[in-house]
């Protein structure tokens, strides 16, 4: 590699991340889970601290899980370095090593849990926030880095390390094991879904022709193994896909919920608008992010994350281009394989 080539450079650096992500501990990560887990169980919160790009993956925490939690999953995250005016009175009154230990005194309660984030684990304020914490009883878990994770480690109930030197690639595990736990999370503390929902256009053909036989290839046979498996289906139609006649599911379709509003009309029904999954999901009785959407289009996509439902995209390519995906018999037998 040339050292003076910008792009050199930046592809050896992306190649770092690459393989330190490859080395980082799975267990680890299992145990990270479990720590967040156990103090939702307590009904505890976790209060995550941090400096500099620790204290902005402390915020970035809070964030992601804020929306788990947001739908019923997950533990109460805050960090301890949202306010400013707080952070400087405590450093301008005891020092700034004392800025997370003193709110470690005033603010976490038995139950709840301390999360530190450093690359070194060198730092005096994580260090003294991390000592008061044992002093008080309350299980604490660091991410750390630089192959030992210094000796905060040893301060810490348990600990994820990041086998680097570099501040940047340890950054960026750090932020994608943060990722990674809220994913585990979101599946962990789901309760099972048992209802899938799906455009019209993925089961039926579309155009003027279309009718209520015009079943897709293999459509009725894997709507079938869902009912056949216990699972509940409802199709939604936002009159976008150009399908005519009445949808008749022939005994496999459960609820059929379209669009009243004209192909003209600005409604909360056109996906990736949440309108028709919100009325499917309460019409089978569930949540719509106890739901499972099987869609075929990016709206559909944008439909389930703003849902906070799962989804699966049929005739996608990994890149997003048509062709080459999945169809709706794989995407059925993979849900049901992913869900016993």
């Amino acid at each position: 590699m040339d050292p003076t080539d910008p792009r050199s450079a930046a592809l050896a650096y992306l190649s770092d991340v690459r393989t330190t992500l490859d080395g980082v501990d799975a267990d680890a990560i299992e145990r990270f889970v479990g720590f967040l887990r156990a103090i939702d169980a307590a009904g505890g919160t976790v209060h995550a601290v941090g400096d500099g790009g620790s204290a902005a993956l402390a915020e970035h925490l809070a964030c992601d899980l804020a929306k788990i939690r947001g739908l019923g999953r997950g533990p109460d995250v805050r960090s301890l370095v949202e306010n400013p005016a707080l952070l400087t009175m405590l450093a301008n009154d005891h020092g700034f090593e004392e800025v997370f230990a003193r709110q470690v005194v005033t603010s976490v309660r038995a139950g709840d849990g301390l999360l530190l984030i450093s690359g070194s684990g060198r730092s005096p304020n994580l260090l003294r926030a991390a000592e008061e914490a044992r002093a008080r009883a309350i299980r604490s878990f660091a991410l750390l880095g630089f192959g030992d994770g210094g000796p905060l480690a040893s301060l810490v109930d348990d600990a994820l390390v990041v086998r680097s030197d570099d501040y940047r690639v340890i950054e960026d595990v750090h932020h994608s094991v943060g990722h990674a736990a809220a994913a585990a999370l979101a599946v962990a503390t789901a309760p099972r879904a048992m209802a899938v929902v799906i455009p019209r256009e993925v089961v039926f053909t579309e155009g003027p022709d279309a009718g209520a036989g015009g079943w897709r290839p293999g459509a009725r046979e894997a709507l079938a193994r869902l009912r056949g498996a216990g699972w509940k289906v409802a199709v939604i139609d936002d009159g976008t896909s150009g399908g005519a006649g009445p949808v008749d599911g022939d005994g496999t379709i459960d609820l059929v919920v379209e669009c009243t509003h004209g192909t003209g009309a600005s409604c909360r029904c056109r996906r990736p608008a949440t309108g028709l999954l919100d009325r499917a999901a309460a019409g089978l009785g569930l949540r719509p992010h106890d739901c499972v959407v099987i869609g075929g289009a990016p709206a559909d996509a944008v439909l389930g994350q703003r849902a906070g439902a799962r989804t699966i995209l049929i005739g996608q390519a990994p890149s997003g281009d048509e062709g080459g995906g999945i169809d709706l018999g794989a995407a059925v037998a993979a849900l049901l394989r992913t869900t016993r």
